[in-house]
């Protein structure tokens, strides 16, 4: 199976991507066809020797788009210089209109116009022209075509008016009419390009972010090599005043790191040896060396960037169900203007006996222009797009469309506990000694430096820091338990260390005399079968979670917490916020069933973890939330990121989701309002076409005029 990939431009609207799917779906071999309007890619799967991919280029371009790149700054400024242009004649028509109705006329106005209304149709509108042409012989109904037959029409009828005189077609409404849909269609192109201008941005911002080069260490020298050579492991060097060029573990030196165009934290951050360093932070102080650990595409930075393309390319279920519409509503309104026309000269025929068409043509272009569906297309991928660029420069990627529409009925709001309500660095505050054996210290120093878990690092922080440098004997059979803790053999002896979940896989009883009720995660060691040893380990709750806490009772969501956890930590926690339901001491997947339990007894469940063990239930949930930032962000089972680690941005995006989902709704309503209504009154005689025309007109800026605002106060 062959694939084709490749960016594509000048798609203005979701009939632009229907027109494509259709045209390519025609094709004998084509197997898979996605488009995305918002970051401007196509992707198709086809069958090799079946169809070539030249043809598949030529049918792309035949419809009016393009594969090759084209400089969007300069495409936006031709089409915005078309688009005034196009405005001047329709104003000018418009005023010449308006006082015509109130009994002053313009000297030569009679051939002004229609030159006016003919050169915008021809010149300025025939790239829309051409494309509908392309688009019919294909068998394609898209929103070019009923551009072409609604402006074709107002130039007849315009010239049926002159030539016959009928007062059924006065000249100045008809060219008026083509005139003023030529330049709503090419308004559609300009919001289009500015739509996606304002999709880009985000990415370039984030791009800029990133340096062409970085200083490696090669043969005992540093030199400057492009990004792109950098390999894992390398040392690099960082500069102050430089901006990271990768994702790294800081080897030597010290310095305080500007991350907040990246994570959205506010103020500089000091790191040191052992520390990681990500992509896209600033370097304020000192130089320092870095260990390379994640080079090309999986650096941090370029994450983000795939995150905000597929943040682009969202498409919630209400967006499925309008592509399914619009597949009909082209041809509906063509096959209403024709049965319109029909049944009018009929019923003319059959009341009077006179054969007249002419009310019939009337009918049919009045349909046609109150059909018209600029405002339809725009109203979706306008709001969407808007809404989640703005999301985006806040720091929150939207990865799945879906939980845009799930976002406004979420009523439980679930937390992780460890990096999502505490601060996610815990430290060891006590360890007792059961055993008095030197040995044991050793042996769980050269353990844990296996494991990457947080609660490994605080006890090897706390070992290092208490009793220096440790030398390991023979560590080897390292093996995990997932929410439990780690095991190995160390010098011939068996040591675990982990929970009383792993005590208890083990048939390890806790100390007879040992009370559990302290505030503090407990971390057993056991050697050979007996105790030796107890770490206690605190995560601090972090300062905003109160406030977080607070607004969202006062807002109406219900607060629960489910942590792997001791127990007694989390009820600690959650009772000092002020979170009454609560459940610690779960595995993964044991927080995957309690989501599966609220979601049965009707809640819609938003769950946040720090996307390291919450995998499942972000998944589980009806919309998983990952917060932190740099590397600790696991992306994949979440629907929407939150770079910065700042809980005030949970509140953020309740309130951005419910608005973008409740723009998208509104301009669809207006949009279906006017066509919904207009249609059949036109169809049935009520409206003339310059009123269609103005209803056109009030419709688009009314979907135009609801997305602005929303960008103004989002």
């Amino acid at each position: 199976m062959a694939r084709l990939h490749r960016r594509i431009y000048g798609i203005q609207c979701s009939f632009c991507v229907e027109t494509i799917y259709k045209a390519l779906n025609q094709m004998d071999g084509v197997k898979k066809v996605h488009v995305s309007m918002a970051h401007e890619e196509l992707y198709v799967e086809f069958e090799d020797g079946k169809v070539e991919e030249s043809e598949i280029i030529d049918v792309i371009e035949g419809l009016g788009y393009r594969l090759e790149e084209e400089e969007l700054d300069r495409e936006y400024r031709e089409e915005g210089r078309r688009l005034i242009l196009s405005g001047v004649f329709s104003l000018y028509i418009g005023v010449s209109m308006l006082l015509m109705w109130l009994g002053i006329s313009i000297p030569f106005n009679p051939y002004i116009i229609p030159v006016l209304a003919s050169v915008n149709l021809f010149i300025l509108g025939y790239r829309y022209l051409a494309m509908s042409l392309y688009a019919v012989r294909r068998g394609i109904l898209n929103q070019h075509v009923l551009m072409a037959i609604t402006g074709l029409a107002g130039v007849l009828g315009g010239i049926a008016g002159y030539i016959y005189g009928l007062d059924m077609f006065p000249p100045m409404e008809f060219f008026g009419v083509a005139s003023f849909v030529t330049t709503y269609h090419i308004l559609g192109g300009y919001v289009g390009g500015y739509v996606r201008k304002r999709s880009r941005e985000a990415i370039e911002k984030v791009k800029r972010l990133s340096p062409d080069k970085a200083t490696v260490l090669r043969d005992g020298e540093y030199i400057e090599v492009p990004i792109e050579e950098v390999r894992e492991g390398d040392t690099v060097l960082i500069k102050p005043g430089e901006r990271v060029s990768i994702d790294g573990i800081i080897i030597e030196g010290y310095s305080s790191f500007d991350e907040s165009l990246v994570s959205g934290e506010p103020l500089p951050i000091d790191k040191s040896p052992g520390d990681e360093v990500i992509s896209g932070s600033l370097n304020i102080e000192n130089p320092v060396l870095v260990r390379a650990v994640r080079v090309g595409g999986e650096r941090f930075i370029d994450r983000v960037i795939e995150y905000i393309r597929l943040s682009r390319a969202a498409k919630p279920n209400i967006l499925r169900l309008l592509d399914r519409i619009l597949k009909f509503y082209v041809p509906m309104v063509v096959l209403t203007g024709v049965t319109s026309f029909i049944i009018w000269i009929l019923a003319i025929y059959i009341l009077s006996g006179v054969f007249n068409p002419s009310i019939g043509l009337y009918i049919m272009l009045t349909v046609y222009v109150m059909g018209y569906p600029c405002a339809l297309g725009m109203a979706s991928p306008l709001a969407l797009v808007l809404g989640s660029s703005i999301a985006a420069s806040k720091g929150i990627l939207i990865r799945d469309g879906d939980s845009i529409e799930a976002l406004p009925n979420i009523n439980y709001i679930l937390f992780d506990k460890t990096g999502t309500l505490t601060e996610g660095r815990p430290r060891v505050v006590a360890y007792e000694d059961l055993s008095g054996d030197p040995e044991i210290i050793n042996a769980v120093a050269c353990i844990e430096s296996y494991s990457n878990h947080p609660y490994s690092k605080a006890i090897l922080d706390y070992i290092l820091d208490r009793y220096g440098d440790i030398e390991c004997g023979d560590t080897r059979d390292i093996e995990y338990f997932k929410g439990e803790g780690i095991k190995g053999v160390y010098n011939g002896r068996l040591i675990l260390i982990g929970n009383s979940k792993l005590l208890k896989r083990y048939d390890i009883p806790p100390p007879s005399d040992y009370i559990d009720d302290k505030p503090y995660s407990t971390i057993y060691v056991v050697c050979d079968g007996y105790i030796t040893g107890i770490f206690y380990i605190e995560d601090s709750i972090r300062s905003d979670a109160k406030n977080l806490v607070n607004w969202l009772h006062k807002s109406g969501y219900k607060v629960g917490v489910v942590s792997g956890d001791d127990p007694k930590v989390v009820e600690y926690v959650c009772r000092e916020l002020g979170i009454e339901e609560f459940r610690g001491g779960l595995l993964p997947w044991e927080k995957s069933i309690y989501i599966s339990d609220l979601q049965r007894n009707g809640y819609k469940v938003l769950m946040v973890g720090d996307g390291i063990n919450d995998g499942p239930s972000l998944s589980k949930a009806d919309v998983g939330v990952a917060l932190g930032s740099g590397s600790d962000i696991a992306i994949d089972s979440a629907d929407i990121v939150v770079v910065s680690d700042r809980l005030e941005n949970i509140k953020y995006l309740l309130t951005i989701g419910r608005k973008i989902y409740g723009k998208i709704r509104s301009n669809l309503i207006l949009a279906f309002l006017f066509n919904g209504i207009g249609i059949p009154s036109a169809a049935l005689g009520f409206i003339r076409p310059i009123h269609a025309m103005l209803a056109m007109v009030l419709s688009v800026s009314t979907v135009i005029s609801n997305s602005l605002i929303f960008r103004d106060r989002a």
